[in-house]
């Protein structure tokens, strides 16, 4: 083999070959090759289709999650400025933040409150039992 030189190729074939194998032969690649390309076809379609669902399900997804953070901005900024006492607890029952109206209403601070459990912090003798046992049963 030397690079860049011509090379010459001869093929022949027998008269038996000729009439018995090239008429099926053509057919048999043909149609492998238009199966591939319609299964190729197929599948660019899908990939388009599913990119461009996802696209717009993103676009959704966007739209309301914005939706959610104005409603969630303006449920904290009433929570923060009410005059009334709110807190809020982890799934344990442990304060992670509350507002100026809980600190004046307790006199205390929220580093104070902090991680602590939050039934048992605002428990006083004038406490409801029943409201008391919910709020246990609510972080269990």
């Amino acid at each position: 083999m030397v690079p860049g030189q011509p090379w010459t190729l001869w093929l022949s074939s027998t008269l038996e070959f000729a009439a018995d194998g090239n008429e099926l032969m053509a057919w048999v690649v043909g149609g492998g090759e238009l199966i591939k390309s319609l299964s190729g076809a197929l599948l660019t379609f899908s990939c388009v289709d599913s990119r461009t669902q996802a696209v717009v399900l993103m676009g959704r997804m966007t739209v309301n999650l914005r939706r959610v953070e104005e409603e969630s901005r303006r449920l904290a900024m009433i929570a923060r400025h009410t005059t009334n006492a709110v807190g809020l607890s982890d799934l344990h029952g442990r304060v992670v933040w509350m507002n100026e109206g809980f600190t004046r209403l307790f006199d205390l601070m929220l580093d104070e409150f902090c991680g602590k459990f939050a039934p048992e912090l605002v428990r006083g003798f004038k406490t409801c039992l029943r409201v008391y046992a919910r709020a246990l049963l609510a972080t269990r």
